[in-house]
């Protein structure tokens, strides 16, 4: 595999196209074996923004005739931040020698 980009920052205000353009530079790197689509993090602010880059990187895999690379993107951290550090903490919970079921803390707990 060819090695990718170190970072890719898209500043821009909402609705600048900023998941078009992260689904279609995702849907490349994918296409052209830069990048498993299980192996994709991306992190939006909102679950219904994540669902829909999802859904969005999906159907351009699909429209490409990658049926494989869309079924796999299942696999990939496509969330939010909370999203993504909850599910860092399941995988990993052992390895840190942490609880694998972790909770929100109460107002009390803060």
């Amino acid at each position: 595999m060819s090695a990718l980009p170190d970072l890719t920052l898209i500043p821009a205000g909402a609705g600048a196209g900023k998941a078009d353009r992260i689904k279609e530079q995702l849907a490349d790197w994918v296409e052209k074996g830069l990048v498993g689509p299980h192996r994709i993090a991306a992190v939006t602010f909102t679950e219904s923004a994540a669902g829909e880059l999802r859904e969005r990187i999906r159907s351009t895999l699909m429209e490409r005739g990658r049926v494989e690379d869309a079924l796999r993107l299942d696999q990939s951290f496509i969330t939010t931040i909370h999203g993504f550090g909850n599910r860092l903490l399941l995988e990993y919970a052992f390895e840190a020698g942490q609880c694998p079921s972790p909770r929100l803390l109460t107002e009390d707990e803060e």
